[in-house]
C-alpha cells in the first residue's frame, strides 16, 4: 500500500478484516445455528434474521447436488449462489466434530484465509493480526479492544510504535519478532502492554508466524495477567507474613515446650519423690501393723475362751482395716501411675463380705446404726474377683456409710444381676445418712471430695476412699454408680464381671425347718432382714415386738426362739437389765431352744445372756451363719479356715529382716511348726551367716538399713554350693517389688507384709516342695488353681439360649481364637497387647473359661514394664491354657451336635 494516503489504507485494511470474519456455524441439518455481521451484511440482511433459517434459503451450490451440500465428511470449497437473487461466494466449508459446519464466505479474491477468521474469533484472549515487518495492526479482536481501551478505527492500520503500546518501546517487539523470525512461534512471553488511558497491563504473549498472500504476519493470541500477577504478589506478600509468623510461632512454641519439658521433669521428679515417701511410710506403718496382727492370730489360734478370741478377732480385723487405710493411700499412687495389678482368686463372696462387715460393725455399733448382711438367691458359692481389691472397695463403702450416717441403718447386699444381658456380680451399699446433693453427683467419685463436706465441719478425711474405689471397680472390670437423695440417704452399687467358680450358693438348710421360729425384740433393720431370711427358707415365724406376758402366753410353742437385742438400750425400757430379764423369760417360755443375737462389740449383753444360761451370738450374720445357728449346728467362722497343721521339722530358715517385731513373729511362726529360725537384724549379717552355715530357705527384707534384700540375695548367691539353689522369698512392706530386679537377684517368691501366720507357712512350704523337685508356678505370675471350664455355668447357658446358639458361639469362639491370641503378642505396644487380651478375656468368660479368662485378664493390667523372659512365660502359659480351652468346648461341641442328632 506505499504511496496510498494513511487514511485511505486504513479504510482498505479494515475492510479486509471485515470479509476475513464473514461465516457461519450450520447445524447437521442446515440450519444457522449463528452468523457474523458481515455473514449476514453479505445476504443483505440483518444477523436476527438469518439465525435459525436453512441456509439452503439464502445460498445453493453452483455445480454438483441442490440439496444436502452442507453436509460433508470433509473440508470442502467451491462457489455458491445466492438463492432467488444475484451474487457469486467463494466458500470453504469445515466439519465440526459431533455433527455441523463452519461456512466461510468470501467475495473476492484478496480475503484471509477462512481458517485464520476462525480462529481469530473464537479466541477468548486478545487476538491481533499485525504485518511482522512493519508492524500494522491488520486486525484486533472486541477482547484486545476492550482490554486496551480502544475504538477498532484507532486501531487499524496504526503500528505498536505509533500509538506507544509498548511499556519499554520497541523492545519487547524486537524481541518477538526476533524470536518469530528464527523459531516461527513465541510462546508465554511476559511484557507489559500500555492502554489508551495509560494505564500499565501485564500480558502474557503467545504469537506465531503466518504467510498469506505472499506477506509474513504475525497472529497474536495473548492473555492479561494482571489480576493474576496482583494476586501472586498479594499472595507472595501474605505468605512472607505467614512466614514471619511461623517463624515468630515456632519459636515461641519451642520456648514453650522447653518450659514445659523443664516442668515435666520436675513433675516427675517430685512424683517419684512422693512415691519413695509413700514407699517409705508404708514399710513404717506395715512394720507395727505385721507384728500386731500375726501376734493377734497367734493367739486366735491357741484357742482362747470365746470372748477373749471374738476380741482377738477384732483386733486383728482392725488392724487389717488400718492396713487397708494404707493400702489406700499406696493404691492412690499406683491407679495415677497405671501400675494397679489385678490378681483374679477363686473367692468365696458371702464370706468375705461377712468379714468385711464385721470388721467394721463395731464402728455402726458404737453409732447407733443397725449394719446389715443380705445375699441374693443366685449369688454364686464362689466367683473369679480380685478378693483383696474387693474388700478394699467395701471397706470404702462401709466405712463411708457410718461416717455420714447419724442414725438409722446400713445394709450390704451381694447378688447377680443381670437377668437378660451377661450377669454381673453386684455388691451393694445402702445407708439412711445424710445423702448427697444433685450438684455433687457428678464429682462425688472425684479425689478429694468429701460427702457434704460444708455442712459437716466434724467429719475429716483425705477425701480419696470414693476415688480409689472406682479406680479399683475399674481396674476389674467393673463399674461403681451411686443413686442418692439429701436427707435420705445414698446407695453405692458395684457391679463386676461374674466368672463363676461352680454352682450358685446353696441355703444351709437342704430341707425347711420343722415348726415355727419366733424372732423376740424391738422393730430394727437386723430383725427385719432375719426374718426374710427365714421366710424364704421356708421356715415359719413369729414375731413379737413385746415381751408381755400376756401376748406370749397367748403364742403357741416354738421349735426355737431368737432374741434379736436391738443396738442400744434405747431400745428397751429405762431399765434396761430388767427388760433383758423379761425378753429372756418370754423367749424360754416360747421354746427350750434360745438364741441371743446381741450387736458385735456389746459385752454387757454377752455377760448378761451368759449369766442366763442362754447362747449368745454375735451380729451382723450372714444368712449362711445365721441358718448354721438355727439348726444347732456349729457357725461358720467368717474368718479363713486354718490351714492343716503344716510340719516344718528339721528346716533350717534364716530371716534377714531390720524390724524387731517382725524378727519375733517370724520365728515364732516357724518355730511352732518344728522349724529352726535363726535371725539377723541386716544384709551383711545376714551373709556373713551364710558364709558359716547352711539354711533350706531364706527370707530377707527388701528395705533394710545396710544392703536392700535384692543386694543381699546376689551376694548369697554368689557364695555358691547350696546358696547358689537355695530358695529365697523377698518380704516387704513396699508398694510392689520389682519382678526384674527379683529375677536378676536370685529370688524366687515375694511375701507381702503385713501377712498371716497360715501365708507364711504355706509360703515356705511350697517354696521348699519346689526345691525338693515338685513343680510350682513362679510367684509373679502364680494364681490359684482354675478349672478349665465352668460346665455348670455352660449349661445354664444353654438352658437360656439352646443349644444351637451356644454351638454357634462356640464354633466363633474357635474360629476367631488364633486371631486373638495373634493380636495380643503382635500389638503394637502394651496398651494394644492389653486391649487384646482384654477382648479375648470376654469371650472366654462368656464361655464360661474360667482358666483362659483368668490369664487374659491378668495380661491386660499388663503396663508394658514386664522383663522379656516374663512375657516368653507369660505367652507359654497362655498358649498352654488357649489349648486346654480348646479341647474342652471341642468336647462340649461334639456333646450338643449329639444331643441334637439324638433328637431329630
Amino acid at each position: 500500500m506505499a504511496g496510498v494516503p494513511p487514511d485511505s489504507r486504513r479504510a482498505a485494511m479494515a475492510d479486509e478484516a471485515e470479509s476475513m470474519t464473514t461465516f457461519a456455524v450450520l447445524r447437521p441439518d442446515g440450519l444457522i445455528s449463528y452468523c457474523s455481521a458481515p455473514f449476514a451484511h453479505l445476504l443483505s440482511s440483518e444477523e436476527r434474521v438469518v439465525v435459525g433459517t436453512p441456509i439452503g434459503a439464502w445460498l445453493r451450490p453452483v455445480e454438483g447436488a441442490a440439496s444436502g451440500w452442507f453436509a460433508v465428511v470433509r473440508q470442502s470449497e467451491g462457489h455458491l449462489l445466492r438463492t432467488g437473487g444475484v451474487g457469486q461466494f467463494r466458500y470453504r466449508l469445515d466439519p465440526m466434530a459431533g455433527g455441523g459446519a463452519v461456512l466461510h464466505l468470501m467475495h473476492g479474491t484478496g480475503n484471509l484465509d477462512p481458517i485464520y477468521a476462525r480462529a481469530f474469533q473464537l479466541n477468548p484472549g486478545l487476538s491481533a493480526l499485525s504485518v511482522l515487518d512493519t508492524g500494522e495492526h491488520l486486525d484486533v479482536n472486541d477482547a484486545w479492544l476492550r482490554n486496551m481501551e480502544y475504538r477498532r478505527d484507532e486501531v487499524i492500520g496504526r503500528t505498536a510504535s505509533e500509538m506507544q503500546v509498548w511499556e519499554q518501546g520497541d523492545t519487547s517487539r524486537t524481541e518477538i519478532v526476533r524470536r518469530l523470525r528464527e523459531d516461527g512461534k513465541i510462546e508465554n512471553f511476559q511484557a507489559r502492554m500500555r492502554t489508551r488511558t495509560g494505564k500499565l497491563r501485564d500480558i502474557l504473549v503467545s504469537a506465531e508466524l503466518v504467510e498469506h498472500a505472499g506477506r509474513k504476519l504475525a497472529f497474536f493470541a495473548s492473555h492479561d495477567i494482571t489480576e493474576v500477577k496482583k494476586a501472586q504478589e498479594e499472595l507472595e506478600a501474605l505468605n512472607r507474613q505467614l512466614e514471619q509468623r511461623i517463624a515468630e510461632r515456632t519459636a515461641e512454641i519451642v520456648r514453650k515446650n522447653r518450659e514445659l519439658a523443664e516442668a515435666a521433669e520436675r513433675a516427675q521428679a517430685a512424683n517419684e519423690a512422693k512415691s519413695q515417701f509413700l514407699s517409705v511410710m508404708s514399710h513404717e506403718i506395715r512394720t507395727p501393723l505385721n507384728a500386731l496382727l500375726n501376734m493377734a492370730e497367734l493367739l486366735i489360734e491357741d484357742g482362747n475362751p470365746a470372748p477373749a478370741a471374738a476380741h482377738l478377732s477384732g483386733i486383728a480385723s482392725s488392724a487389717r482395716a488400718l492396713a487397708a487405710i494404707v493400702d489406700d493411700v499406696l493404691d492412690f499412687s499406683r491407679i495415677e501411675s497405671g501400675h494397679l495389678e489385678i490378681y483374679p482368686a477363686a473367692t468365696d463372696i458371702g464370706r468375705l463380705c461377712e468379714e468385711a462387715v464385721r470388721g467394721v460393725a463395731p464402728l455402726a455399733h458404737r453409732k447407733g446404726l443397725d449394719i446389715v448382711l443380705t445375699f441374693g438367691q443366685r449369688l454364686p458359692a464362689t466367683a473369679m474377683v480380685d478378693p483383696l481389691r474387693l474388700r478394699q472397695i467395701l471397706f470404702n463403702l462401709v466405712g463411708n456409710a457410718i461416717k455420714y450416717t447419724r442414725k438409722g441403718w446400713i445394709e450390704v447386699r451381694a447378688d447377680v444381676t443381670g437377668e437378660t444381658a451377661e450377669p454381673q456380680l453386684l455388691v451393694e451399699v445402702t445407708d439412711t445418712g445424710i445423702g448427697i446433693r444433685p450438684n455433687d453427683l457428678e464429682r462425688i467419685f472425684e479425689r478429694f471430695s468429701r460427702i457434704g463436706a460444708d455442712a459437716n465441719h466434724e467429719i475429716h478425711g483425705a477425701g480419696l476412699g470414693l476415688n480409689i474405689s472406682a479406680g479399683l471397680a475399674r481396674a476389674m472390670g467393673g463399674t461403681i454408680r451411686v443413686e442418692s437423695e439429701v436427707d435420705r440417704g445414698s446407695a453405692f452399687r458395684v457391679t463386676l464381671p461374674l466368672v463363676t467358680c461352680g454352682e450358685l450358693a446353696e441355703d444351709p438348710l437342704r430341707q425347711p425347718l420343722q415348726g415355727r421360729v419366733a424372732l423376740l425384740g424391738p422393730a430394727t433393720r437386723t430383725r427385719a432382714a432375719f426374718e426374710a431370711i427365714l421366710k424364704r427358707q421356708g421356715v415359719g415365724a413369729c414375731v413379737l415386738d413385746t415381751a408381755e406376758p400376756e401376748l406370749v402366753a397367748s403364742s403357741s410353742e416354738m421349735d426355737a426362739a431368737l432374741i434379736i437385742l436391738p443396738i442400744a438400750s434405747e431400745g428397751l425400757d429405762a431399765n434396761g437389765t430388767a427388760s433383758l430379764s423379761d425378753w429372756f423369760a418370754a423367749a424360754k417360755a416360747l421354746s427350750d431352744r434360745v438364741l441371743v443375737l446381741a450387736p458385735l462389740g456389746n459385752a454387757s449383753y454377752r455377760t448378761l445372756a451368759e449369766k442366763s444360761g442362754l447362747r449368745v451370738e454375735a451380729y451382723p450374720l450372714a444368712p449362711p451363719r445365721l441358718l448354721a445357728v438355727l439348726q444347732g449346728r456349729a457357725a461358720p467362722d467368717p474368718r479363713p479356715a486354718p490351714e492343716k497343721e503344716l510340719s516344718l521339722a528339721g528346716i533350717r530358715v534364716l530371716v534377714a529382716d531390720d524390724g524387731e517385731e517382725n524378727r519375733l513373729v517370724a520365728q515364732w511362726v516357724l518355730s511352732a511348726s518344728g522349724a529352726q529360725v535363726i535371725t539377723m537384724e541386716s544384709g551383711r549379717s545376714a551373709i556373713d551367716c551364710a558364709m558359716r552355715q547352711s539354711f533350706d530357705i531364706l527370707l530377707l527384707d527388701l528395705r533394710m538399713p545396710d544392703l536392700s534384700g535384692y543386694e543381699t540375695a546376689v551376694r548369697i548367691r554368689a557364695l555358691g554350693g547350696w546358696a547358689a539353689d537355695v530358695p529365697i522369698v523377698a518380704v516387704s512392706a513396699n508398694i510392689a517389688p520389682d519382678k526384674a530386679q527379683m529375677q536378676a537377684a536370685g529370688i524366687d517368691g515375694f511375701l507381702a507384709k503385713p501377712f498371716t501366720p497360715t501365708a507364711l507357712r504355706a509360703k515356705v512350704q511350697g517354696h521348699l516342695r519346689h526345691s525338693a523337685g515338685d513343680t510350682e508356678p513362679d510367684d509373679s505370675i502364680r494364681t490359684d488353681a482354675t478349672p478349665v471350664l465352668d460346665e455348670s455355668f455352660l449349661a445354664a447357658q444353654v438352658t437360656y439360649a439352646g443349644p444351637d446358639a451356644v454351638g454357634k458361639a462356640i464354633a466363633g469362639f474357635l474360629g476367631n481364637l488364633d486371631g486373638r491370641l495373634s493380636r495380643i503378642w503382635s500389638g503394637a505396644d502394651a496398651r494394644e497387647r492389653a486391649d487384646a487380651a482384654h477382648t479375648l478375656a470376654g469371650a472366654a468368660g462368656a464361655l464360661g473359661l474360667l482358666d483362659l479368662a483368668t490369664h487374659c485378664r491378668r495380661l491386660a493390667s499388663d503396663r508394658g514394664d514386664s522383663p522379656t523372659a516374663s512375657l516368653r512365660q507369660d505367652r507359654d502359659i497362655l498358649a498352654s491354657s488357649a489349648r486346654r480351652a480348646v479341647a474342652a468346648l471341642r468336647e462340649v461341641r461334639d456333646k450338643l451336635a449329639a444331643g441334637s442328632s439324638r433328637q431329630e
